[in-house]
């Protein structure tokens, strides 16, 4: 299972049309205006390095278990299905980790005997009927494998994503509540005014990780 690239970052449409728009009636009072680069301080955020953390552990999680279905096509796919359940399983009871335990031992068990009746001269009649099992379990899992594969990346991609879309959330409202708290009344992305005087970033970082 290829390693999905567990980096992310703010889109730079969504930096570069991020406005916030404070306060109105601008006809009465003199405009303040402050610019925030918003990349900063998502990529920055503790929030954001917390969230790296857990879409990393997600990821692994996925990979071991592919890992060990890619590892052992030989069982029948109701014992790759059933690891793989219980592998990504959270909590795990005491039961769910000695069936993954029996699970992997069956695995490297059927692996040698797979490898040892496949260069086994005159083997019985059981052997070949054993064999013939095995061969049988690795073709049929074949399918099975891909089909996993594919749902786990779209699984590490979706969580990405909302993971990334509720942390964007988080920066916002931190940099709208300290334009409010600092009386602006237009806050531009730095990219959108990156001469502007008034930068909040500090502040917006500092406010976000106030909120752990």
């Amino acid at each position: 299972m290829n390693k999905e690239n567990l980096g992310w970052a703010v889109s730079g449409a969504l930096a570069m049309s991020l406005i916030f728009v404070v306060s109105t009636g601008f006809q009465e009072k003199a405009l303040k205006l402050g610019t925030v680069n918003v990349a900063k301080v998502f990529d920055d955020s503790e929030i954001r390095q917390k969230l790296d953390v857990e879409i990393r552990e997600f990821g692994t999680a996925r990979e071991n278990t592919f890992n060990f279905l890619a590892t052992y096509p030989m069982l029948a796919t109701a014992d790759l299905k059933k690891f793989r359940e219980l592998s990504l399983k959270l909590p795990q009871t005491d039961a769910d980790k000695a069936e993954l335990e029996r699970l992997r031992k069956a695995g490297v068990t059927a692996d040698q005997k797979y490898r040892e009746l496949q260069t086994k001269p005159n083997a019985t009649d059981a052997e070949k009927t054993q064999l013939a099992t095995y061969q049988r379990n690795v073709q049929e899992n074949e399918r099975y494998l891909g089909l996993t594969q594919q749902e786990f990346s779209r699984e590490i991609t979706d969580r990405q994503s909302k993971m990334r879309a509720d942390t964007l959330l988080k920066v916002k409202a931190a940099i709208s509540e300290i334009s409010q708290k600092q009386g602006y009344s237009i806050v531009f992305s730095d990219e959108t005014a990156p001469y502007a005087a008034n930068d909040l970033t500090p502040e917006a970082l500092k406010a976000i990780n106030a909120k752990k």
